[in-house]
């Protein structure tokens, strides 16, 4: 079933009315009937439904092997599986699915760069669940990595929302870019340009911002622009903390980043933090009218204070046509890579009087934004 997003629609209009009762009628109608497991490392041997379990964990050299099986149900779909795990500093965690003569890696590595605290959801097709089989997660390390397992039968309702790609609605109103559930890499969303309006790829990461240090990237635009919005996907952050952000020196007031339903199972006890949450979390901020600039523009992020880092990736710029302006778009060449940039090379550093917590400035890294070095509105 294909539905709009009620967000294509101007809201209070009868479309955003209609188009928000079709949207909560499919997100009602996500699950089918057989309950949901949930395995947790500290709970291992917690109560399971009749069709999944008991698990098995193995120990090996350098290598450790958890096992669950699986018995189909009848009135099952398909099966979203949410792993969340403890990341290895150059390991992988394979995902491997093994039926009577059959045997599928369903992902080849969980781990991506994010923040050691992470989760990935992997949807496997009601097919390849045909009969009876086990599920295997094959990771390296001196120990396990995995700390909670998902598991729930679901009906999938793809969602066509306007200028986004097709969603896949999931879990109790969960929604997942469709691209994202086959366990391969995440993949940017490609540059848009229309009449007065840009949405550009500053990075597509994963890029780590650590404590005590900054990352710079460089956005190139033509033109005279007006307002604009930052928009990116973090991790590593507590529920508490917001990352810092500066353009062209100056510090933005209000940044928002995604609170995640309390019942997502990346909510983990413990750490510097009495919750901790791993996974990827939407960013927003919003850039007010002449903070950008025709030419160079500078976008600076520091880590919260007293943190311990986080990773950003698909780092994205929008940019609206200053009103009754004409901008013209440039030639298309290719993207530049982020390189390292000294502090005595570094240009237009934050001013510290602007800021509380100034992000200090050696060891920059640049980016450039766009598919090319110079991203053009153009009002028609």
């Amino acid at each position: 079933m294909c539905q709009a997003h009620p967000n294509d629609f101007p809201r209070g209009s009868p479309r955003y009315r209609w188009s928000a009762m079709l949207w909560f009628a499919a997100v009602a109608s996500g699950m089918t009937g057989p309950p949901p497991a949930q395995w947790d490392a500290r709970i291992p041997q917690g109560v399971q439904p009749g069709w999944f379990g008991p698990v098995a964990n193995q120990p090996a050299l350098n290598l450790h092997i958890w096992r669950a099986p699986i018995r189909t149900p009848a009135e099952g779909g398909d099966l979203a599986v949410t792993f969340v795990f403890r990341q290895v500093p150059g390991g992988f965690a394979r995902v491997i699915w093994q039926g009577p003569g059959r045997v599928v890696t369903l992902c080849a590595n969980l781990f991506e760069q994010a923040a050691p605290l992470h989760q990935r959801t992997i949807l496997i097709s009601r097919e390849l669940l045909a009969a009876e089989g086990q599920l295997f997660v094959e990771s390296t390390g001196p120990g396990p990595c995995l700390e909670k397992v998902d598991l729930h039968w679901v009906e999938p309702r793809v969602l066509a929302a306007a200028g986004n790609p097709a969603r896949l609605l999931g879990v109790a109103g969960r929604v997942w870019p469709d691209a994202e559930l086959d366990g391969k890499s995440s993949v940017s969303a490609p540059d848009e340009i229309h009449a007065g309006f840009v949405d550009a790829l500053l990075e597509a990461g994963p890029l780590s911002v650590e404590p005590g240090q900054g990352v710079r990237l460089l956005a190139s635009l033509q033109g005279r622009p007006g307002f604009g919005r930052i928009r990116a996907q973090v991790s590593g952050l507590a529920p508490t903390e917001e990352p810092q952000i500066w353009v062209n020196g100056s510090p933005l007031g209000a940044v928002s980043v995604e609170v995640p339903r309390l019942d997502d199972p990346g909510y983990r006890p413990g750490g510097s933090h009495p919750w901790e949450y791993g996974g990827w979390k939407t960013l927003t901020a919003f850039v007010p009218a002449n903070w950008l600039v025709a030419g160079e523009n500078q976008v600076d992020w520091a880590a919260p204070g007293g943190g311990r880092g986080l990773v950003v990736r698909n780092l994205r710029l929008e940019v609206s046509a200053e009103s009754g302006v004409g901008l013209t778009p440039p030639a298309a060449v290719g993207r530049a890579q982020p390189a390292a940039v000294s502090a005595s090379t570094a240009r237009g550093v934050p001013p510290t009087a602007a800021r509380a917590n100034p992000p200090p400035s050696p060891q920059l890294r640049t980016g450039l934004s766009s598919g090319r070095p110079v991203v053009g509105l153009r009002q028609e």
